[in-house]
């Protein structure tokens, strides 16, 4: 989804939220069931709409008359059953969404991306933003697309012996292999390489945002060194490369410790769609304006009363 395509309109703003297990009332009072769809262990959930419709009047030229600007942002949310279904998950894809039009289903273009908060229970959380929504639309009729899981997920701890060893080195531990190329120490400096090879199938990542990705080092007294940044690379999915660099490691470095993730075994895809998503109503509403092609009071398309 491309983002350099975002834009943002100006107008009056509706928004409706639902939460697990409840229902949820627009600005006059129509209340909605959740939008949920499930499959496998996965409920996708549509948790907001926001809707802004804009009324433009042109003057004084050929094109005189009115014209309706709508647009709608949808959040949606992935909730898992379990902790094994959570980490699991490797893609959550949306391939398409149409809106009815009368009798006819129109396909919606629209840009999106990543929404995090926190705390947030949702395995995924995602917007779409559609920029031009037909306006006499009255739902969407569908939303779908896939998610990608691996059926077995979960973090690595790997604890690699490094005294009495000669460089390279390899090692293999919990279905991980470990090769350690090279290990020098220049004055207060440690720089250590090493790569990390997962069966064909599988998938590793890195668990930490810090800057170490992962990787520590110990003397013989368990003293970890001050890490001084560390680069990853993958040339593919199951295999990485560290370069890491330690300073002020008090002792001999003897110990070498990993964390990543890991996902392996079978790789399922889980189509999913959400069906006939009402959209909410609006409070208060004016009539679309009058054009050459519209006699002035006849009825249209209900806009807001606000003032521009």
């Amino acid at each position: 989804m491309n983002l350099s395509r975002l834009r943002f309109a100006t107008g009056l703003l509706l928004a409706y939220a639902v939460l697990p297990g409840a229902r949820a009332a627009d600005p006059t009072g129509r209340t909605y069931a959740r939008p949920e769809a499930r499959i496998g262990p996965y409920t996708i959930v549509l948790d907001r709409i926001r809707e802004s419709r804009t009324a433009v009047s042109h003057f004084g030229s050929a094109a005189a008359g009115g014209e309706l600007r709508r647009s709608l942002q949808l959040d949606l949310a992935v909730y898992a059953d379990d902790a094994q279904s959570n980490q699991g998950l490797t893609l959550f894809q949306i391939n398409s969404v149409t809106a009815a039009v009368g009798a006819r289903l129109v396909e919606i273009p629209y840009t999106g991306g990543m929404l995090e908060s926190p705390g947030d229970p949702a395995a995924v959380r995602v917007f779409l933003y559609a920029q031009s929504f037909p306006a006499s639309a009255r739902e969407i009729r569908s939303i779908q697309g896939d998610i990608v899981a691996y059926e077995r997920a979960g973090p690595v701890d790997l604890e690699i012996p490094l005294a009495n060893r000669t460089f390279p080195f390899s090692v293999e531990q919990k279905g991980v292999r470990v090769q350690v190329q090279e290990l020098q120490q220049e004055g207060v400096w440690t720089r250590i390489v090493l790569t990390v090879d997962a069966p064909s199938a599988a998938v590793l990542l890195n668990t930490l945002q810090d800057g170490t990705y992962g990787i520590s080092l110990l003397d013989e007294r368990g003293r970890p060194g001050v890490s001084n940044g560390c680069r990853m690379e993958q040339p593919r999915p199951n295999a990485a490369e560290y370069r890491a660099a330690f300073e002020r490691l008090r002792g001999v470095p003897t110990t070498l410790r990993i964390r990543l993730a890991y996902r392996g075994g079978a790789r399922r895809v889980f189509p999913w769609r959400l069906n006939r998503v009402a959209l909410p109503s609006r409070p208060g509403a004016a009539r679309e304006p009058a054009g050459p092609n519209r006699k002035a009071g006849a009825p249209g398309t209900d806009l807001p009363t606000e003032k521009r």
